[in-house]
């Protein structure tokens, strides 16, 4: 069984093997820390912007980066990290677009099945998750000094309404009218996380989270 906890240490701080990212099918990013990983680990940067452009990175899949030794550069060794892998979940269709909880899901598990044969073969034993990406932020919403709901392009229900909308009934109206409801942590996201990825032996899972969330 994997080892799951959360962190409040900076992501880029982490010593893990495996360093999973968080990411969208546009191959445009938006978040600060993956922002900074560009430069970090081009090559992995490289790999995903390229099939993203190809359109062989829909919402829901993983790329899965083997990084070469010969990529590893000063910026890394200065920053004292060195990553076996990379991991690329594709959590989202587009920057300023919510995941959904199939994507979430079906990303992991491709995560589960990918990190099977390291685990047995190559010796991986630690992974860090950055999950900042995966807590929604309605920038349009914030663009417009409002916190309730974001109409462009698809409708995002805010926090508040997410609440009021649990019930079975009104989750089927919500699907019908394109409505993606926000997902929480505690209530929704690491839940997942923990089920997909608590099956996997010999490995720790750092969750690394913003502090007010941890």
């Amino acid at each position: 069984m994997a080892q799951i906890e959360e962190r409040t240490e900076p992501f880029l701080q982490s010593r893990a093997q495996v360093f999973v990212l968080p990411v969208n099918s546009t191959g445009n990013l938006l978040d600060r820390v993956s922002n900074r990983c560009k430069s970090l680990y081009p090559d992995n940067h490289h790999a995903y912007r390229q099939a993203c452009q190809r359109g062989e990175l829909p919402a829901g899949s993983l790329l899965m980066h083997k990084r070469q030794r010969e990529h590893s550069g000063l910026a890394v060794a200065s920053n004292q990290n060195n990553p076996d892998y990379i991991a690329n979940l594709l959590v989202s269709d587009h920057p300023y677009h919510p995941m959904r909880r199939l994507w979430l899901e079906t990303s992991l598990q491709a995560l589960a099945e990918a990190l099977m044969r390291p685990i047995r073969y190559e010796g991986i034993r630690h992974i860090a998750m950055h999950c900042q990406p995966l807590i929604y932020t309605d920038h349009h919403a914030h663009k417009k000094g409002k916190n309730s709901i974001s109409l462009a392009p698809e409708l995002v229900v805010s926090e508040l309404a997410n609440k009021q909308l649990q019930t079975h009934h009104m989750a089927e109206q919500m699907a019908k009218l394109g409505v993606v409801p926000v997902m929480r942590w505690k209530e929704d996201i690491k839940p997942i996380i923990v089920r997909v990825l608590s099956p996997l032996p010999k490995l720790r899972v750092d969750l690394h989270l913003p502090k007010h969330l941890a």
